[in-house]
């Protein structure tokens, strides 16, 4: 992509139209990068530079209002952190733009319904925040989104292809191929698989803890996931919302054995997972067999899970198996998936 200086005139013409918006502040303290970045003609420009320049002066004026909207409703301390996302560097691994983005459409969603009496950065008992608080036809839940991008192997691979200029102009990149090292775990729906459960251990039990998570026990709760992939997902799905997760002998693995069939099962994930961490000093032994039967059943505190590609929702489960009070009934993820799929013109 070779942008000119007549496409940095053109954003800023756009934004003459929104003085003193979130995002005509946030481009002019980019500015002198996006000519950095034109003058080089470099493979990657500033996030917010593309979203302007691709959309039109209604669209950017409809985000615009949409971030206030979030800003407006976030905890005061918070603030400057709702809005950093457009400041985001350019780069295939800066996952800062994408994530910001998609928090900003979710909140968005939920804050326009009157009747959900939305609140942000919700305080949970044990001192962590949730993303949302809605009270949907009066039953509290608790709404917690991420973002699941390519991984870093990924990238790494399509900066290599994207600075190769022969094969990036011929637009073919096959893998595994020569930009793969040979120890390669990706592309890999076994790899795909275990970074869904790292993903989603992160927040029910990040580090294997389930006692920090922001999803917790005696809860309603939702996770909302934006997933850059797709095959190796619903395997984890199936696995994680199981009411008696598959089991395979436990055998010790050389550290460079690559990912296969028996590591997307959650228990053999669970014990590689935690020998990684009591490795790396992060988790005491004893606590993970003391704590093992928590652990193993902190997917229960989901009610739901909800997965989008893009724009798109591909997976909407309900948790058959989560605790009493974690349960989401299908006419209330149903009524969330309204909510999910009005897409503004902005995030599609």
């Amino acid at each position: 992509m070779c942008l000119t200086e007549n496409n940095l005139t053109e954003v800023k013409r756009k934004l003459e139209l929104l003085p003193n918006s979130n995002v005509r502040v946030a481009f002019e303290s980019i500015e002198h990068d996006v000519r950095k970045q034109i003058s080089e003609q470099s493979i990657y420009y500033s996030p917010l530079f593309i979203f302007l320049l691709g959309n039109d002066e209604s669209t950017i004026e409809e985000f615009e209002n949409d971030l206030q909207l979030v800003v407006q409703h976030s905890n005061s301390k918070m603030k400057k952190d709702v809005i950093s996302f457009l400041m985001a560097a350019s780069g295939s691994k800066n996952r800062s733009w994408e994530s910001g983005l998609f928090e900003i459409f979710v909140k968005s969603r939920f804050l326009k319904r009157n009747d959900l009496a939305t609140e942000l950065d919700y305080t949970l008992p044990n001192s962590k925040e949730v993303d949302l608080h809605i009270n949907l036809r009066g039953k509290g839940i608790n709404i917690e989104c991420t973002l699941l991008d390519e991984s870093d192997e990924d990238k790494d691979v399509w900066d290599k292809f994207c600075a190769d200029k022969e094969a990036f102009d011929k637009g073919v990149l096959i893998r595994p191929g020569k930009y793969d090292n040979s120890n390669s775990k990706s592309p890999s729906p076994y790899y795909n698989a275990a970074r869904f459960y790292d993903k989603v251990f992160d927040k029910i039990a990040p580090s294997l803890c389930p006692e920090e998570g922001q999803l917790i026990e005696g809860a309603s709760n939702i996770l909302i996931i934006f997933s850059k992939i797709g095959f190796g997902i619903n395997w984890s799905l199936d696995e994680l919302l199981r009411d008696q997760p598959w089991s395979v002998s436990l055998r010790e693995k050389p550290r460079d054995t690559p990912i296969g069939p028996d590591d997307i099962l959650l228990i053999p994930w669970l014990h590689h997972k935690a020998e990684n961490l009591i490795r790396e000093h992060k988790l005491m032994n004893d606590y993970y067999h003391k704590h093992y039967t928590k652990i193993v059943e902190a997917p229960r505190k989901i009610g739901a899970v909800m997965v989008l590609k893009y724009s798109k929702l591909i997976y909407s489960r309900v948790n058959y198996n989560s605790e009493p009070n974690s349960k989401i009934s299908h006419s209330e993820i149903s009524s969330i998936e309204d909510i999910i799929q009005n897409m503004p013109k902005w995030y599609n």
